[in-house]
Order: structure tokens, then sequence, then C-alpha cells
């Protein structure tokens, strides 16, 4: 998961940095970030009420632990569909079982603003992996990585390559990664210029289809000049 781009900037200053390096640390950090503390990396959550009128949440095939040693919220069970000390005791329980206790008690309240209270009342299905993706998603809002390091990685070009391609002196490129801010037109430039270059290689490949057929032709052609010429013989 980790990866060496090489690409260091200097901004003429005793103050410079490397991209690679930030690109590392972000990728380790968001790797310690989703790491779970389940030995269940998939499964799916369910919940439903019970013909008691009780609501029951369950992990894969078993009853979720309401995890009363990280939170004690409410002896009344779990919980959805309004904020409230149910629907954040499900939340601690259901982010322990995802995640980490300490993300559980990050995010327990973000958690239940956002997706519990959205379930449906009566029955509701969310698999682990849409909590994982929730919680990707606010480790990239809290920790938003450098846009150049990350379009070059994306584009799968240096800084050497971008200044040619956009004709740009690499002072400037390295100017974006310093704003952490790449300008519209930088993209579009370069997203058209991947259209034309794409629109070259068709070009060779029909050019090379067409000299291949014209020589095939050619050769069908002479042969059957050929044979007329031995029949007239």
């Amino acid at each position: 998961m980790l990866q060496n781009y090489g690409t260091t900037f200097n901004f003429g200053t005793t103050k410079s940095y490397t991209l690679d390096k930030q690109w590392n640390r972000y990728c380790f950090g968001l790797q310690k970030f989703m790491e779970t503390e389940s030995m269940e990396p998939t499964g799916l959550f369910k919940g439903f009420i019970n013909e008691d009128g009780s609501k029951v949440v369950y992990f894969n095939d078993r009853e979720l632990d309401p995890r009363f040693d990280i939170f004690n919220l409410t002896r009344d069970g779990f919980d959805w569909g309004y904020n409230g000390t149910a629907p954040m005791q499900l939340s601690v329980a259901m982010l322990a079982q995802a995640t980490s206790v300490k993300n559980a008690k990050r995010y327990k309240t973000q958690f239940m603003h956002e997706k519990l209270v959205k379930l449906a009342q009566n029955r509701w299905n969310m698999p682990l992996s849409e909590i994982s993706a929730w919680l990707k998603q606010k480790y990239l809002e809290e920790n938003p990585v450098n846009v150049l390091a990350q379009w070059m990685k994306e584009t799968n070009l240096t800084k050497k390559e971008l200044s040619l391609i956009l004709e740009q002196p690499i002072a400037v490129i390295e100017s974006w990664g310093f704003q952490n801010e790449i300008p519209p037109l930088a993209k579009r430039t370069l997203h058209y210029y991947k259209l034309s270059e794409q629109s070259q290689s068709v070009l060779r490949q029909l050019k090379s289809f067409l000299a291949q057929r014209l020589v095939k032709n050619s050769k069908q052609t002479n042969g059957e000049i050929e044979n007329l010429n031995k029949n007239v013989i």
C-alpha cells in the first residue's frame, strides 16, 4: 500500500518537503486508522423488531454485544431512527465491532446522526463495508492529502513531465504543492492532452491496419495476375 514517488519540492528557501514521505505518512495513517480489533473483517449488521416489540441487532449470526464496557448509556436495549441514548449505545456497539474502541468513542455521535437516524424502523441491513467507507471518508475530511501528491499518483506523472506537458516551469508546478491547490485549467489541459494521446494512438493503429490490408490486397492481386498469365500461355 505504501509507495515511493521520489519527488522533492524546493521553494528557494530553507523550507522544503518531500512528497513521497508525505504520501507514505498519509497512507500509513489511513492504514492504522482503518485497522479493526475484530477478528471478522467482513460481515453484515441486521436490525429488526421481535414479536414482543423489542429491537434486536445481529452481526452476522450472533447478537451484537452492546459493549457496556466502553459506554453504559442505557440499559433499555438498542434503538434507531432518532437521536437518543439507545441509538447512541447502538452506535458504540457497531463501531466497536467494525473498527476499534478508539474510533467508537470518537465517532459515536456522528455515526448516530449521519447513519442510524436514517434506518428503517422495522428491519434494516448495513454491511460492514459501508461503515468502513464512512470511516474512511471521515479520515479524508480530517486529514486532507496534498493535492499535488495525489494528482501525480493518479496521473502517474512526475513534476518534470507535468512541466513539459503543461508548458510551465517546474517552479510553478512546485508552487501548487506548496499552496495545496491545482488550477482547474491545468487539470483540463492534462485531460485534453491525454485524449489527444489516445486519439493519436488509435490513428496509428488505423494506419497500420490499412497498410497491412493494402499489402495483403496487393499480394492477392499479383497472384491473380500471375494465374491469369499462366492460363493465357
